[in-house]
């Protein structure tokens, strides 16, 4: 009899809406780390108090908050809503490759043994010494032009003092005055001859006075570059006019890519592109070449660079990017890594602009796409999304459509995220 009363009882109890405290479950402890410290969400799981983006139909499935000490340890990357013509852009890939006049090549301006004074890949300025050649032959055809030389200018100098003593008796030879200016201009020969023996090799050799002085034919660079290869070893020899190295113009490169018959139609000599690669995005003004005739569908594209960066360097692969038309429509885009798949809906997660400790997932809809930015409905331009850690921070995320504020956690050095105390 005694347990049908008890019974009785907490029926009526619990009809009252009145709980015994015995009955209740004790609550959790407080977590070490909260990452929704927020007063209540709706059932979107969004707070609606303090953010404008609701007022504009926006859908915001959830927010997060995160330190920006997490931020690191996810090592999350940003990205901001451009206004772009994504419907009619054309991508091409290609690399950067050196332009047709970037290589010099060095020879051996007369027989010797070459002794290099430059190593790959070295930078050099115009007037550095490249290497010298040590050539017996050189050294005494030099000799021999500076006694010429010499005696050219003797000769010349023994015939002008005759003239001058004849011009002062009043008296005159045009015989004598006709093999004065005919030793000048033979001195004058010899002169222009041993200074181009002597820079035969470069810029301002030393002058030689004696066939037996020991000395080498040096060669300096012209202008300035990046020792690419050499063509030969230190000490070998070399005959006159052999290939010592090449030396490139690091500035002197452009973009090449190939496009198919469809995409060289759309294209305009001299019209505004752009290359993309990972560490940048350079303006290229757009040369279009001649198909070859054995791939006569295949049209070479060029992109001129006034001014490359360091990055621009040959073999570097990218991105060829033109705009099709001048007046093309813009619209809001991202690019496609910041856009993930939740089911059939697709999101992005949106940095508070406010908060840079608050994330939103938004559901987006996705438009046009060029392969890499995506149009996109839900955004506006200027705003910022996550580019890298989109998943981990939507696996943090309040479950969509909670009633209830989720379960607090906290990351893990590694950088995951754990509900609950340990």
């Amino acid at each position: 009899m005694k347990f049908w009363i008890v019974i009785f009882c907490l029926f009526l109890t619990l009809r009252a809406g009145e709980m015994p405290s015995v009955f209740l479950k004790p609550a959790r402890e407080a977590e070490p780390f909260s990452l929704l410290p927020r007063p209540a969400l709706n059932v979107a799981g969004h707070d609606c108090n303090d953010h404008a983006e609701c007022e504009d139909g926006e859908v915001v499935a959830a927010t997060l908050s995160v330190p920006k000490r997490n931020q690191e340890l996810l090592a999350l990357s940003f990205a901001t809503a451009e206004a772009r013509a994504v419907r009619d852009t054309l991508r091409i890939a290609g690399c950067f490759e050196w332009m047709p006049d970037a290589m010099t090549v060095y020879a051996a301006p007369v027989a010797g043994r070459v002794a290099m004074k430059v190593r790959p890949p070295q930078n050099v300025e115009a007037g550095d010494a490249l290497f010298t050649v040590e050539s017996p032959d050189w050294l005494r055809e030099l000799a021999l032009l500076e006694v010429d030389a010499k005696a050219a200018e003797t000769k010349a100098g023994l015939l002008g003092a005759r003239v001058e003593a004849l011009k002062a008796a009043g008296r005159r030879d045009a015989g004598l005055e006709m093999e004065l200016a005919e030793a000048l201009a033979e001195s004058e020969r010899v002169k222009v001859e041993l200074e181009w023996k002597k820079k035969a090799g470069g810029i301002g050799l030393r002058p030689v006075t004696s066939p037996d002085r020991p000395e080498a034919c040096p060669t300096f660079a012209q202008s300035r570059g990046k020792v690419m290869a050499l063509a030969t070893t230190n000490g070998a020899w070399l005959d006159a006019g052999g290939e010592v190295l090449t030396l490139a113009d690091p500035a002197k490169v452009w973009f090449r890519a190939e496009a198919n018959t469809r995409e060289a139609a759309v294209l305009k000599e001299g019209q505004q592109a752009f290359v993309e690669t990972p560490d940048g995005e350079i303006e290229v003004a757009l040369e279009i070449g001649f198909p070859d005739p054995q791939t006569p569908r295949v049209t070479p594209l060029f992109g001129v660079v006034q001014n490359p960066p360091e990055w621009a360097r040959p073999g570097r692969a990218g991105r060829l990017r033109v705009v099709t038309k001048e007046s093309a429509p813009r619209g809001v885009a991202v690019p496609d890594a910041c856009i993930a798949q939740d089911g059939v809906k697709a999101y992005v997660i949106v940095r508070d602009a406010k908060d840079a400790l608050k994330f939103h997932k938004r559901e987006v809809t996705p438009g046009a796409s060029d392969d890499v930015w995506t149009e996109v409905g839900g955004l506006r331009t200027g705003e910022v999304v996550v580019k890298e850690g989109v998943y981990e921070l939507n696996l943090a995320m309040p479950v969509d459509g909670a009633k209830n504020r989720a379960p607090a956690g906290h990351f893990h050095a590694d950088g995951r995220f754990h509900e609950g105390s340990h």
